[in-house]
């Protein structure tokens, strides 16, 4: 009996599979993002669900490049940049342990806005500080850790949720991926941005994708109400 590999085609009489070439490796590869960017240009709900995975990566490069690197380390010394960043960690968990409780009583957009105005909260601080000419201080950088953690705990449980929800089960590889592209987006141009001292323009970015994301994110579930599920 010939049995054969249905995920990379391979077949043999004697019932093993046959590992795939680097060719068909690659093929495979280049049709998922073909289809991931076929996705991107065909459904309305997934561009609109494409903010919240830039305003992620945008915080990733505040956090490393300016907040770890220009405010932090400066402040209490690099070997403290840890800490206060295992901080951040500790919200994102304590924000991804209990979204499924506050989604199930309150709703999902509430938690979907918790996450995205968190990750805005870093570069409102800064830009507020900047404004008034305020000194930096413990609490400061605490209040953005944990706005980091928040944003981030929302995204890595509730937005995964949500995406899952709005998509047909087939297309959920698509939807992913498309995540972690728009993820690193972000970061990408978070990077190349801000080399500045003082948190600015990227800042500015943060707080108008934050706000940005809310509205587009409350569009794809009027959008998912009006229709069939997407795809």
């Amino acid at each position: 009996m010939v049995r054969v590999d249905t995920s990379q085609g391979g077949a043999t009489a004697s019932g093993s599979t046959v590992s795939p070439t680097w060719s068909q490796t690659a093929l495979m590869y280049a049709r998922s993002g073909l289809n991931s960017l076929t996705l991107l240009l065909t459904s309305p709900t997934a561009i609109l669900l494409q903010p919240f995975s830039l305003l992620k990566g945008l915080n990733e490069g505040f956090l490393a490049d300016f907040l770890n690197a220009d405010l932090t380390g400066p402040y209490l010394g690099s070997d403290k940049v840890g800490y206060l960043s295992a901080l951040g960690l500790l919200g994102a968990a304590l924000t991804a342990s209990c979204s499924g409780w506050v989604s199930v009583r309150c709703g999902r957009a509430y938690m979907m806005a918790i996450g995205m105005l968190s990750f805005g909260l870093p570069a409102l601080l800064n830009t507020v500080r900047n404004a008034i000419g305020g000194q930096l201080s413990i609490f400061f950088l605490i209040a953005c850790y944990v706005g980091y953690g928040g944003g981030r705990g929302v995204f890595d449980s509730t937005n995964r949720a949500v995406c899952a929800s709005l998509f047909a089960e087939e297309f959920h590889p698509q939807i992913f991926a498309l995540t972690r592209l728009g993820e690193g987006l972000g970061a990408l141009f978070a990077f190349s941005v801000c080399p500045c001292a003082d948190g600015a323009p990227l800042q500015q970015v943060i707080v108008v994708t934050s706000v940005g994301s809310l509205a587009c994110y409350l569009a794809s579930e009027y959008l998912a109400k009006s229709q069939p599920k997407a795809m």
